[in-house]
């Protein structure tokens, strides 16, 4: 496990501090910040890998969640 810094910790205690009403609000707004990040890199990585299938002769879009699972697999059994 990792350990914390001294600034991790500051922060931590002071939200800790604050009413439960504020820190919920805070977490909200930590979430928005997370979820905006992660719509980014998963648009990121479907361009990525629409662009792999083309290149292997595959269209991303014709291709069924399994199929498109089984793309992938084969992609990380490549990088062992």
């Amino acid at each position: 496990m990792v350990a914390l810094t001294e600034k991790e910790r500051q922060v931590l205690d002071l939200i800790g501090s604050l009413p439960p009403e504020r820190r919920r609000l805070l977490l909200h707004e930590l979430a928005k910040d997370s979820d905006a990040a992660w719509r980014r890199n998963t648009a990121l990585a479907e361009t990525q890998l629409r662009n792999l299938a083309t290149g292997r002769g595959l269209t991303w879009d014709e291709m069924d969640d399994e199929q498109r699972q089984d793309f992938v697999c084969g992609l990380l059994r490549e990088g062992d």
